[in-house]
């Protein structure tokens, strides 16, 4: 006989099972645990997904210590460094915490590249089955910023490789430097009085603030170190001799933007006349007039304190291990930790050794080195590419030569992943005009070549100077 359920009622209202709910809530608990364990099954069984991928690509190729950070769909175990694969190959070290696996570039990526990264053997802290996860990197076309004299108004201009467009970021009459500054521009013009003044400018607004100079006077260079603007300064007035004489001074954007002498050990104020602004750091090399090489940070509380006395510095190698110097004798490498110079002397060319000076070091090994050549009543100028090795003879190779009728190289410099080079030369150097500047002067045929270091080939060529990235 089938079981019949029996329900009385109290009042119009049905009497429940007061045990129904209880039973009810078990099941549906159950069920969840279940669930989870399901999908935490899942999980172990499939190993960890890729979700998402965070990276400054521009940044990358600009300087050595940027992160790719991979965010996972679960919690992962700790990577070792062989897991991680790049290519084109890049030094790596690697971390994870959580769902997050950080991969340090250290060194720097190549513009307008693709690199492929894996990491194998990922799993899960509780184990199971692992996974590779792979993802592509895409970094831009290189860019530069540079300066253009003009009759009546001068210009700042953006060019990027393999474009013809040329974007005017600001301009204005009696620009006599700049430096990028996020969003912004460091400008320095003519006061009206033959010397400087240095307006900070808000490229997409209308806001101009102006710094107050410690003396009236020409500044000689400027530029960006973090949060901080350096510049040097020669008084106007010389009675007998100038207050200030290229005298380093820091203003601290993070403060009040005054400015402030930096002091060495003696507590006097340094006198620069060359820097090396070190790419993904907040510090620079300077060289002072004494001949002395400084690593400075401004951000430090103690004096700078110099590695090494040389009469010329030159450039800093990618690896930021190595910065070329000039004495007497010709070039050298020096090596910043140890202060150990080698010397660099190029090999003959059509039976002459050629003079050779302004050396930038790639690496142990090569170095670029600025070359005169004497060839009857007059000489020519070229980049050149000096390799030495151990128990090799030294090799020196034509990567660059400008065109013109008496064409000079008045200076050149890498950028920091060693991809390019942006070369300042005039293409008559017999008959040069200078272009009416009252500070900061230069030729007004003065040209910048871009060129690629792997092939020497002439990227792009712009009527202009002072190239800033």
């Amino acid at each position: 006989m089938p079981r019949t359920t029996l329900t009385s009622t109290r009042g119009g209202r049905a009497i429940r099972d007061p045990h129904r709910f209880r039973r009810g809530l078990v099941v549906t608990v159950a069920a969840l645990l279940v669930a989870c364990g399901s999908l935490g099954a899942v999980s172990i069984l499939q190993g960890p997904k890729l979700e998402g991928v965070q990276i400054n690509a521009a940044a990358a190729a600009a300087a050595p210590g940027q992160q790719l950070r991979l965010v996972v769909n679960q919690a992962v175990a700790a990577i070792k460094p062989s897991e991680v694969k790049v290519v084109p190959s890049v030094p790596v070290t690697v971390q994870s915490q959580g769902s997050v696996i950080a991969i340090t570039f250290h060194g720097t990526l190549a513009y307008h590249a693709t690199y492929r990264v894996s990491v194998s053997g990922v799993t899960s802290p509780r184990g199971g089955a692992d996974s590779t996860l792979r993802t592509q990197i895409h970094t831009p076309q290189f860019g530069f910023d540079y300066l253009v004299r003009g009759k009546d108004t001068d210009r700042i201009i953006h060019a990027t490789v393999g474009s013809t467009t040329r974007k005017v970021l600001y301009q204005s009459p009696g620009i006599q430097d700049f430096a990028p500054l996020n969003g912004a521009m460091v400008i320095v013009r003519d006061d009206g009085h033959d010397g400087s003044q240095i307006d900070i400018v808000q490229l997409n607004g209308t806001n101009v603030e102006t710094l107050t100079l410690p003396d009236a006077g020409a500044v000689n260079a400027i530029t960006v170190v973090g949060t901080d603007i350096l510049y040097t300064l020669t008084s106007t007035q010389a009675d007998p001799v100038p207050k200030y004489d290229q005298t380093l001074f820091k203003v601290d954007l993070q403060a009040q933007h005054l400015s402030t002498p930096v002091k060495g050990l003696d507590g006097a104020p340094l006198i620069i006349d060359a820097w090396q602004p070190i790419p993904g750091t907040n510090t620079v090399l300077l060289h002072g007039l004494d001949g002395a090489l400084i690593r400075y940070d401004p951000g430090a509380t103690t004096p700078p304190v110099p590695f090494a006395y040389v009469p010329i510095m030159g450039g800093l190698s990618p690896d930021q291990k190595r910065v070329g110097t000039v004495d007497a004798f010709g070039p050298n490498s020096l090596v910043i930790s140890s202060g150990k110079s080698t010397r660099l002397t190029p090999a003959s060319i059509d039976g002459k050794v050629p003079y050779a000076d302004l050396a930038t070091p790639i690496d142990a090994a090569h170095t670029l080195l600025r070359l005169a050549i004497v060839k009857g009543g007059s000489f020519t100028q070229q980049i050149a590419l000096n390799t030495t090795s151990p128990g090799k003879p030294t090799t020196t190779k034509k990567l660059y030569q400008p065109t013109g009728k008496e064409p000079g190289i008045e200076s050149y410099r890498m950028t920091s992943n060693g991809q390019y080079l942006t070369v300042e030369f005039v293409p008559n150097q017999i008959d040069i005009v200078p272009d009416g500047a009252s500070v900061n002067r230069r030729p007004a045929s003065i040209t910048t070549d871009l060129i690629d270091t792997s092939s020497g080939l002439v990227e792009e060529e712009v009527a202009g100077f002072d190239a800033r990235w």
